[in-house]
């Protein structure tokens, strides 16, 4: 299940807030354990067990993240941008759970793909916008 996991360099996803960093590091190992599970197929119980647990993160994860955006001088249609970015993650994941939940078979590598998008691309075209809003020390 060999995937480009060059793409999870923890330092290519930080954003400089410790708390949100910190989120990103344990859901992209979340998505490396995965990868590197030879056990985790879809639709295994390994698999099932660790996309569920990077669900379950995400939505912290994101509740978090729009808090702390929220106390920054970000533009009101920037922030809702954004929101509605992990709104639509979050609907993703929703129905890769309900499709593992009724045994809709799905593509590994789709799923892989889909999960990648959501930890690593939108950390990467979408959350380093936050740091144009940071103050210059945290």
């Amino acid at each position: 299940m060999a995937q480009n996991t060059h793409l999870l360099n923890p330092g290519l996803l930080r954003i400089g807030i410790p708390q949100i960093d910190e989120e990103h590091r344990v859901l992209t190992g979340e998505f490396e354990r995965l990868l590197a599970d030879p056990d985790a197929s879809y639709g295994s119980e390994t698999f099932v067990t660790i996309v569920t647990q990077i669900a379950a993160s995400l939505r912290v994860h994101f509740s978090h993240e729009e808090d702390i955006m929220r106390t920054l001088p970000m533009p009101d249609e920037e922030l809702s941008r954004h929101i509605k970015a992990h709104d639509a993650i979050l609907a993703e994941c929703f129905q890769l759970q309900e499709a593992i939940m009724f045994d809709v078979p799905m593509s590994q590598s789709d799923v892989l793909l889909m999960i990648e998008r959501w930890l690593v691309t939108h950390v990467r075209t979408t959350d380093v916008k936050i740091r144009a809003y940071l103050p210059s020390k945290l």
